[in-house]
């Protein structure tokens, strides 16, 4: 029953931003837009579009084999409507809407509810249609008791039946022959996983007439049979001769027909028309697609019935962890912002370490593959210096990104791209080490770092879920060339005989940095996964004028940061158990991983885990060294080797992750704790 698109249908290029907030506000304009329903049913129309394809080319009603029509309610108008032609599908999925639980259905000019509200037991249509006998299958019980009514829901319900009960009295008067299922009943209207015992009590009511069913058939042999008309069963197969859309805007008519791919003259079943489907919905400018096919098997025309989602939105989030403090994230969306097809994203999070992100994406080419997308960041921190293991918060870190990329989706999972990048980074103590009574020899008063360069990114995801998946894979690759990085640092010496400010600043030589992140979940079972992830960060000096200077050495506001348990934005932060985050700084990382996660309830989830790595500076030093297995807490002159293990105990709440871990370092012989709350970005 449920609305959600599942994380792995989703398109790649919308994963970002998918299932990270605790609430989405829909806006149309600068106005809240509230939705009609709990429930926009984009399952249940696919389930029923499935059971009745067979039949889709049918408009009337009276031509099925078995003759129908159901009822539903036009809420706008205030009167019955009785549907007897048109999607079949459609129909069924309107005369079912719940008012307030599942969103209205809109059918030429009606917006239509459950039938129930006005005549839950529709005697009188049976009868018009030439019914000379009627069986009634109710479950309905009438209203609720005064002792039954017991919240605000329940409440709403019984006010949207009230008018339908008053002709339920009547209409069951009208019935010859009344299967009661209510009495055998013990689930409400909204217990769907409850359909297994629903069923029985169908078939326990069911018993208690059976005399009086057998004498109804013995009573039809005296009649000839009717003559009913066949249509094939099975997923049969549509020429489709011509694609349309009803309910789709001027900017997405051409993403739309481009992402579904149907050529016309090409032969379609339910299962191929549903995948399309999937694919749209993946786009997230839907809230449902239906279908409808017209004509028959030889020439059909195939209408896509969208109802699209609201153009804007404003999201929130909060979240603490251990790590970086409290925050409230806020976020606002525009779709199809200056041109078609496009998404425009800003997000700041109002936190103890501040974050903004503003980025832009659009569509272009015939099919649509292409994506020009550019994006902003920014972040301020206090970050820990690390002394003999202790944290100490001394340093603030400003950080600026700026990117614009070219992408190509090679398929609903994977792109990859190239383009331009640029970052800024300064760092500076929390106290100015000028005004301190007693400082250290050599203090950086101030550090300013910049570059220029290239990249080149790969993106595959196939993960399940966004939090705590169970099967599927995830890489991002990525590769820059700084051009002329550039640095300035202000320094301050304290000497028993000579004291003062220095200036050193210059250009370094441009270097490559190579950034691989990947994880793979494999499904060990119902309730246990195995994951296993590797990370990759290297540094390599290229050929440049400028050697006056070490990037190794000096490039200190493009390091890699590493530990922590959370997946930060920053491609040069990286996890690691048993460290804290940024209590390793290097520019040369190999690591790999792994952890057990066992789902012991729903949600509710347990991950003991172990990692290695090997890390160090300058290139040559850190792959002469690699082979020689030093395993210390820090070695400036080669390759050096860590090791890390921990567990964590999660639960996915409304609120996002809750999150209480602790991990252990061989080498630094600390014992970490950490918690987490909320979503982050």
């Amino acid at each position: 029953m449920s609305n959600s698109v599942s994380f792995n249908e989703i398109n790649i290029e919308e994963k970002d931003e998918f299932g990270r907030y605790i609430y989405e506000l829909p806006m149309n304009g600068l106005k809240p837009k509230l939705p009609l329903g709990l429930i926009e049913g984009q399952y249940i129309e696919e389930l029923l579009a499935r059971l009745f394809f067979h039949v889709n080319g049918i408009s009337s009603f009276q031509q099925l084999p078995t003759p129908f029509l159901c009822v539903a309610s036009d809420i706008v108008r205030g009167e019955p409507v009785v549907l007897r032609n048109g999607s079949l599908p459609q129909a069924i999925r309107a005369s079912m809407s719940i008012p307030s639980v599942f969103a209205p259905v809109r059918i030429d000019d009606h917006l239509l509810v459950d039938g129930g509200v006005f005549n839950n037991l529709p005697v009188s249509y049976c009868r018009e249609m030439g019914a000379t006998f009627i069986i009634a299958s109710d479950v309905d019980g009438g209203l609720f008791k005064e002792s039954d009514l017991n919240s605000a829901a329940q409440l709403l319900m019984q006010t949207a039946l009230l008018a339908g009960n008053i002709t339920y009295r009547k209409e069951l008067k009208d019935v010859d022959l009344h299967i009661d299922i209510f009495p055998h009943l013990r689930y409400g209207t909204m217990d769907f996983e409850q359909r297994v015992d629903m069923l029985r009590a169908g078939s326990e009511a069911t018993k208690e007439i059976m005399p009086e069913l057998v004498k109804v058939a013995v009573g039809q042999k005296q009649f000839p049979p009717r003559t009913v008309p066949r249509f094939p069963r099975g997923d049969r197969r549509y020429k489709i001769q011509e694609i349309a859309t009803d309910g789709t805007s001027e900017p997405n008519n051409a993403l739309v027909q481009a992402r579904f791919e149907a050529h016309v003259g090409e032969l379609l079943n339910s299962r191929e028309i549903g995948s399309r489907v999937h694919r749209l919905m993946g786009t997230r400018l839907f809230d449902k697609i239906g279908y409808q096919i017209e004509g028959d098997s030889v020439t059909s025309k195939l209408v896509l019935q969208a109802s699209e989602r609201p153009g804007n939105a404003v999201k929130f989030a909060m979240h603490y962890d251990t790590e970086r403090g409290a925050g409230v994230i806020l976020n606002f969306t525009k779709r199809n912002l200056m041109l078609s097809a496009s998404r425009f994203v800003a997000t700041i999070d109002l936190a103890e370490s501040p974050r903004v992100r503003a980025n832009y994406f659009y569509y272009f080419g015939v099919r649509k593959r292409w994506w020009h997308f550019s994006e902003v960041y920014g972040e301020r921190m206090l970050i820990n210096s690390f002394i003999e293991g202790t944290p100490v918060a001394d340093v603030i870190s400003q950080h600026t990104a700026a990117t614009t990329m070219l992408n190509y989706s090679l398929s609903r999972d994977q792109y990859w791209g190239f383009g331009i990048m640029a970052q800024r980074s300064r760092l500076w103590p929390k106290i100015n080490p000028s005004t301190e009574s007693n400082p250290e020899p050599l203090e950086i008063a101030d550090y300013r770092f910049g570059t220029v360069g290239v990249r080149f990114q790969f993106l595959h995801n196939t993960l399940d879920k966004v939090f705590f998946p169970t099967r599927g894979a995830w890489l991002k690759a990525e590769t820059n060339w700084n051009i002329n990085p550039a640095f300035k640092a202000n320094l301050l010496i304290t000497l028993p005989d000579s004291s003062g400010k220095f200036l050193i600043e210059g250009p370094l030589p441009s270097y490559v940095r190579f950034n691989l992140k990947a994880l793979k979940v494999k499904p060990l079972g119902s309730r246990l996964s195995l994951q296993i992830w590797q990370q990759v960060a290297l540094m390599q000096e290229t050929f440049s004028p400028y050697d006056d200077f070490s990037a190794y050495r000096l490039a200190a506001g493009d390091i890699n940061s590493v530990g922590g348990w959370l997946y930060r934005p920053r491609s040069s932060d990286h996890l690691f158990l048993g460290l804290r985050e940024g209590e390793l700084s290097v520019q040369q990382l190999l690591a790999v991983g792994a952890q057990f996660q066992y789902t012991v309830a729903k949600n509710v989830y347990v991950t003991p885990g172990i990692n290695l790595l090997a890390a160090g500076y300058e290139s040559s030093a850190f792959w002469s060294g690699l082979g020689q297995f030093d395993f210390r807490k820090e070695n400036r002159a080669g390759a050096f080797y860590q090791v890390g293990y921990g567990a964590m105990a999660s639960y996915l709440s409304l609120l996002g992750p809750i999150q209480v871990g602790v991990s252990h370092n061989a080498q630094t012989g600390q014992l970490r704790g950490f918690f987490n709350l909320g979503f982050t970005f």
